[in-house]
């Protein structure tokens, strides 16, 4: 099973949502991200290679993603949809963890889930 997670990221300025972006990409592949994913779902094995993080653009669903707008887009990828969904979970709550924590460090900005779908 695949899950795929979009992403936006919003916040006052294109320079500021840009730097909020690049941030939240090396967090959603940082050790510490792979880490809180893995105890969250109890696995032994690594996380690292069942979890892709990129840029999202264009369609998501029925939504358009406006170009001045960034998204960051994850895959998730395990034989077990529980476990995948699980994963998913632990990735949200781990960038809703991070929002709060970074609102003083990048300045205010809001991460809203856009899209989640999910393939076999």
């Amino acid at each position: 099973m695949e899950i795929f997670i979009t992403l936006l990221i919003q916040a006052d300025g294109m320079e500021q949502t840009y730097n909020a972006e690049k941030i939240y990409e090396e967090l959603l592949t940082s050790t510490e991200m792979l880490e809180y994913v893995q105890n969250q779902c109890g696995m032994a094995q690594e996380v690292g290679e069942l979890i892709t993080v990129g840029t999202a653009s264009g369609f998501t669903s029925d939504r358009l993603l406006p170009e001045e707008r960034d998204s960051i887009s994850v895959q998730i990828v395990h034989n077990d949809a529980d476990i995948c969904k699980n994963m998913m979970n632990a990735v949200i709550s781990y960038v809703e963890t991070k929002e709060t924590e970074l609102q003083s460090v990048i300045g205010e900005h809001v991460i809203t889930i856009v899209a989640q779908s999910q393939g076999f």
